[in-house]
């Protein structure tokens, strides 16, 4: 049977968060007392992949609205209604599961709340991620004072989805994964990845960083028409260490971080589902040398060059987002062959690339160097005829 419960009652069945840094979890766990279910807290240590919520007081949570418990689906429905809990990380990923009702009106929106604020008055500002069953799209939107405007300037970014999935797809039940990852080097900027079920639709999406950490709210909201909402997890990334694929604890091995060799080892094409930085020990390069087997492809949402790349071979890199803080260097003269491909991390979404200075065989290529482009089809940047396929950024 249906009914309302209160709001720490609905947390201790939905909510999940699984901490792949060190802290301490708790689980939620109910108990009934003639007839009335209510919530304790019963501290217990648990490890990665188990479902829990982390230990906070009832007072960390807020909603409004109506939020309705179902106990054949274990989980929760609204209309209208909006949902938040704390979420103080500077990088994290949001994995929730919702459906629309099948049996419901034939339009409505479900989203996800990130890098929010929420005022005494459960006013929210910042960011949301909107599946919207109406218009067929996937909106990354803009908040003020607890809602948005019909405005296009709320719309940061349009996913189109129309013909990408049949009418029956957006009754079914759906997993939306929203991953916040900051940009090395900056004070404010972040980038956006968003992943509905197995399709990554969005990556490397700027946003800029509005909210600290302690401040920092996530959670759902349920547009017209009832949404069910089954589980949130949120995984917490460290921080402290940025993901470098060269480092030796790292299982990837794409290159060498002492020697900043890049590994020409089958398979040829690595491919990371996170964001990747890389840098090399102290001032080393990272270099691909002549006399290696073959060009290879790497392949990551995003990807920022701390340390210098000087190629001798080809290496393509696809990714939605290119940063190089240091100097990339491609080897064409002496049987050398080293070219930088570019490729576009989505068919439908235009790559950003931000050089620092670009040298080919030892001469600075002006055209290139400290400056951002957008591409959307291949580009070998060893060859000027392939510049004109890069679109300068102002």
């Amino acid at each position: 049977m249906n009914r309302i419960v209160w709001l720490v009652f609905l947390f201790s069945s939905m909510i999940c968060v699984v901490a792949f840094s060190t802290v301490q979890n708790f689980y939620w766990t109910r108990t009934s007392t003639g007839g009335t279910q209510i919530s304790v807290f019963n501290p217990v240590i648990v490890g990665p992949g188990v479902c829990v919520f982390q230990g906070l007081g009832e007072s960390s949570l807020k909603a409004s609205g109506e939020w309705t418990y179902h106990e054949d689906r274990g989980g929760f429905s609204s209309n209208l209604g909006r949902l938040f809990f704390p979420a103080p990380y500077v990088e994290y990923s949001i994995s929730a599961i919702m459906q629309f009702d099948p049996e419901g009106i034939n339009h409505g929106a479900y989203g996800v709340f990130f890098e929010t604020g929420v005022n005494d008055s459960l006013q929210d500002t910042g960011y949301i991620a909107q599946l919207d069953r109406n218009s067929k799209e996937l909106l990354i939107k803009r908040r003020g004072n607890g809602g948005d405007t019909s405005g296009s300037e709320w719309i940061l970014k349009r996913v189109n989805l129309s013909g990408v999935y049949p009418d029956e797809w957006w009754i079914e039940e759906h997993e939306m994964e929203l991953t916040v990852t900051r940009v090395p080097g900056t004070m404010n900027q972040k980038q956006l990845h968003v992943r509905i079920d197995d399709q990554w639709l969005l990556a490397g999406y700027p946003i800029e960083n509005l909210i600290l950490p302690d401040m920092n709210f996530t959670g759902f909201w349920a547009g017209e028409g009832k949404t069910y909402f089954m589980c949130l997890t949120q995984y917490v990334k460290d921080t402290e260490q940025d993901y470098i694929p060269g480092d030796e604890t790292s299982v990837l091995a794409w290159y060498m971080y002492q020697s900043g060799r890049i590994d020409n080892d089958p398979p040829l094409a690595k491919e990371s589902s996170q964001p990747v930085i890389f840098k090399a020990h102290g001032t080393t390069r990272i270099f691909y040398p002549g006399g290696a087997k073959e060009g290879i492809t790497w392949k990551a949402p995003s990807m920022i060059f701390l340390s210098g790349l000087d190629l001798s071979l080809p290496l393509a890199m696809q990714a939605s987002f290119i940063q190089f803080k240091d100097r990339i260097l491609m080897n064409t003269s002496g049987g050398n062959t080293g070219a930088a491909i570019l490729k576009p991390y989505l068919p439908w979404e235009d790559s950003l690339i931000i050089f620092d200075e670009v040298l080919i065989d030892n001469r600075r290529v002006t055209e290139l160097s400290f400056k951002a482009f957008r591409f959307s089809q291949e580009v070998d940047l060893s060859k000027r005829s392939d510049w004109a396929k890069l679109v300068l950024v102002q």
